[in-house]
């Protein structure tokens, strides 16, 4: 089974969803490939040093982020 995480970050200071997102990557592996695809940028140690696919697409070009 494939499941991707979509949300705004997951730098570890914010806690909350990002935590939850990595904690249920960490528990839930027995036959599931994860991927999440958040708004951070690309270059984040956080990003780079994950042991899971993560598609950091950047800072959105509008208040909303899009």
């Amino acid at each position: 089974m494939k499941v991707l995480h979509i949300i705004p970050s997951l730098d570890p200071k914010s806690g909350g969803v990002c935590q939850a997102v990595r904690s249920m990557i960490q528990y839930v592996n027995d036959g599931v490939r994860h991927e999440v695809v958040s708004l951070d940028d690309p270059t984040e140690e956080f990003i780079t040093d994950s042991d899971f696919t993560i598609h950091a697409l950047g800072k959105g070009k509008t208040a909303w982020n899009y």
